[in-house]
């Protein structure tokens, strides 16, 4: 398999890399439930508050290296300097940010940290994030070669055998310090396979040359990634401080479920830059502005059908899985899978940047994005209070929040790559949105009035909107026979696999 594989297109190694991350997602997801269910909001309130804290460090643990490292190996500079570089740098600025971290703690403080059991899983928290961040230098090698087969696999099995363990934890009521350990474990056992599969890769002491080649690209990546992390992570921070731990816990819960699509992001991001580096390197722009248009539209020709079918099913399926104790978790997961579409969305173009080298854009971009995500969250935790719809509650409106910040920061991603970088893209990405917005609100509205409906007649409902979406799409002429040509070679490949 991994021979066939290195001979195909990048379209049949997204679609492998994200069939094996639905997959992981799945087990995860499933387990997920199962683990909420058993321990409660609080519990995993406090697993994602202090997970969120430590990883608004992240960016600062890879100072840019990771992307740094894909773009100088796509470019075929020396592997074995740009393996010593990587792990010199890595480690340095690892050690760097473990030390950050507990300064901050001790200079701040953190109430959360009172008791000894607390205390005890932010010190595991702090190795599961050491180990993850190693793991990234073969992660990020792997990346460079578009090997997804080495890059996916491990993580696949161990995810999925380590959330069977994490759902007997929870059965035997080891509490939060025995989900924290099941985390630790899965990073290191990542570790140890992604090492294993690399050892043969040569390695050789970084010259300082290649030090500053590396520092050059990433600082700016650096910056990047700050407004990034943050962004990942402040939107659980600032729901602590308004609505308490247990909207975190609910939050959590369902912006997990919404993020089964995350994977879809990731793997469109990390196996474009690549190849746009690659264009821009030999300055075949076109070529990469078209790469662009493509990935936008067939991404916007499965997730939105999915947001779609999720919205009308989310009311039902999460009184089914999770009972009375997540009250406002559909509303979560909804926005939550508009926010990841929308954010996937985004990839493209941020690939589009970085391969074209326009850093301080991008930093001006990821500060914006930012900027707007916290005004979002502030207004409608502070004071917008909606009593329509389930949107009552902290833990929806701060999904609704980062759904609008979302689509907010896909148009100006967009906008700034025609302007910035002369990018000739295609259009009907807003007749995609356009379609979308209006039968979404129109399902939701549905769903959400009333009583629950069952889970059967909301899978009707989910399926004639989806249908009624594409429907529309192929008689303004947006979806076509070349599209379904292109999917048909898909699932052909799929099946084959």
């Amino acid at each position: 398999m991994y021979k066939f594989l290195k001979s195909h297109s990048l379209p049949h190694k997204i679609i492998f890399s994200t069939g094996l991350n639905l997959a992981q997602q799945f087990v995860i997801a499933v387990s997920g439930i199962i683990v909420a269910r058993w321990v409660g909001p609080s519990v995993l309130g406090i697993l994602a508050y202090l997970g969120a804290y430590v990883g608004l460090f992240v960016a600062l643990a890879d100072f840019g290296m990771g992307t740094a490292h894909v773009k100088r190996i796509s470019e075929g500079q020396n592997l074995g300097q740009c393996m010593g570089t990587m792990w010199f740098l890595k480690s340095f600025f690892i050690l760097f940010t473990i030390i950050v971290i507990f300064a901050t703690k001790k200079i701040i403080g953190q109430p959360l940290l009172e008791s000894k059991e607390t205390q005890w899983v932010f010190y595991i928290v702090i190795g599961t994030f050491l180990f993850n961040q190693l793991a990234q230098v073969p992660w990020a090698t792997f990346v460079a070669y578009q090997d997804i087969f080495h890059k996916d696999i491990p993580p696949t099995f161990i995810q999925a055998g380590m959330s069977l363990i994490r759902l007997l934890v929870a059965i035997l009521g080891w509490g939060v310090i025995g989900l924290a350990c099941v985390d630790l474990c899965s990073s290191i056992l990542i570790l140890i396979v992604y090492l294993y599969i690399l050892n043969n890769l040569p390695i050789q002491w970084p010259s300082l040359e290649f030090v500053k080649n590396y520092l050059r690209y990433g600082i700016p990546v650096f910056f990047c990634a700050i407004f990034t992390g943050l962004s990942d992570k402040i939107d659980r921070v600032l729901l602590q401080s308004f609505g308490g731990i247990t909207a975190v816990g609910e939050y959590s819960v369902g912006m997990r479920l919404g993020s089964i699509f995350q994977f879809f992001s990731q793997t469109v991001g990390t196996l474009l830059f690549p190849s746009l580096s690659r264009a821009y390197a030999r300055k075949e722009y076109v070529e990469a502005f078209n790469l662009c248009s493509r990935a936008e539209h067939y991404m916007a020709l499965v997730l939105f059908p999915a947001l779609l079918l999720i919205t009308a099913i989310s009311r039902p399926l999460i009184f089914l899985l999770l009972g009375k104790k997540f009250p406002d978790t559909g509303p979560v997961f909804v926005f939550g899978t508009m926010t990841m579409i929308f954010l996937a969305l985004i990839q493209p173009f941020r690939q589009l940047f970085g391969s074209a080298e326009k850093m301080t854009a991008m930093v001006i971009l990821n500060m914006s994005f930012l900027f707007i995500q916290i005004i979002s969250l502030f207004m409608f935790l502070k004071f917008f209070h909606p009593s329509a719809f389930f949107l009552a509650g902290s833990a929806p409106r701060a999904a609704l929040a980062s759904a609008i910040s979302a689509l907010i920061g896909a148009v100006l991603w967009r906008v700034a790559a025609i302007h910035l970088l002369r990018a000739k893209l295609n259009h009907r990405i807003w007749v995609h949105v356009s379609f979308a917005m209006v039968i979404f609100g129109i399902t939701y509205m549905f769903t959400y009035s009333g009583n629950v409906q069952n889970l059967g007649s909301s899978c009707i409902v989910g399926l004639g909107a989806s249908l009624l979406h594409i429907l529309l799409l192929w008689l303004v002429k947006v979806f076509n026979k070349e599209d379904l040509v292109f999917f048909k070679q898909l699932i052909v490949f799929s099946y084959q696999r």
